[in-house]
């Protein structure tokens, strides 16, 4: 009896330094967060979907006054704000770049909607300016094919310039988008969004920008739900070349105290060039 005890007593150590060296092993391989709950610590890399050679999910989320100013950028109203600022102070651009931009921008959106911003005739039914997204969107990048990612995403900073229907009988369309109908306040952009990447203290370290032109009209439903489709560009459309596509939903509340509550998801994908996939 005493043996088989002995050996019983053998064996229960054995599988409790099993045991204990599967827990290790298990608090090595999975991700940890630094105490205290550092929500900039990074993930482990995030696998690629396959069939793509890029892929990056976006989302804003924020909440906040619309009465109220931002305390760093301005010209905040209704969700938008000076998109000077954001070509000057963001995207770093000269007077002589932010003017070819301003170009780029218009002549997008005569070939493909057949809108000339210039014209006379479109006084009054069309607005065209600049804009930049306002920071309290919370707008962030949670989740990047290839890479490693915080829990706290990283800070996305989206502006160019956009042309909004005016017209109370909305607009019918030309260029590549010849004889659709947009309602009044259906809008359509193009611009860049500039990701800010930062280290595990939230010190920046990087940016990583993607051009992009919307080839749909925003054109929201009877609740506001909206829904957009932008083709994208590594390299600013330097070739004219489509190497993405960005794809996805947003709808805002607001209170009757002006409070807005966002609600936008925004999936990204890159694949062979001029695949909608």
């Amino acid at each position: 009896m005493g043996g088989i005890a002995v050996n019983r007593i053998r064996a229960t150590r054995r599988y409790l330094v099993a045991a204990v060296g599967l827990l290790v092993a298990l608090a090595v391989a999975v991700p940890q967060v630094a105490a205290g709950g550092n929500d900039g610590a990074l993930t482990q890399k995030q696998l690629m979907p396959v069939g793509y050679d890029g892929y990056l999910v976006m989302v804003g989320n924020g909440s906040w006054n619309l009465t109220q100013p931002h305390p760093v950028v301005p010209g905040c109203f209704a969700m938008f704000c000076d998109g000077m600022y954001y070509q000057r102070e963001i995207m770093r651009r000269t007077a002589d770049q932010i003017a070819q931009k301003e170009q780029e921008a218009v002549e997008h959106f005569r070939t493909q909607f057949g809108i000339d911003v210039n014209d006379p005739a479109n006084a009054g039914r069309v607005q065209f300016r600049s804009w930049m997204a306002d920071p309290r969107w919370n707008y962030r990048v949670y989740s990047w094919g290839g890479r490693a990612v915080p829990a706290s995403g990283y800070e996305v900073r989206d502006g160019g310039w956009g042309v909004w229907i005016t017209d109370p009988a909305g607009y019918t369309l030309g260029g590549e988008m010849a004889g659709v109908h947009v309602k009044s306040q259906g809008f359509a952009f193009t611009g860049d969004y500039n990701v800010l990447l930062t280290n595990p203290a939230g010190k920046p370290k990087e940016e990583f920008v993607l051009s992009y032109r919307g080839d749909t009209f925003m054109d929201g439903n009877q609740v506001g739900d909206t829904a957009f489709s932008c083709a994208l560009s590594s390299n600013s459309f330097a070739t004219d070349e489509i190497t993405g596509f960005a794809q996805g939903f947003m709808h805002v509340a607001v209170s009757p105290q002006g409070v807005a509550d966002a609600n936008l998801r925004n999936v990204i994908t890159f694949g062979k060039a001029g695949d909608r996939r």
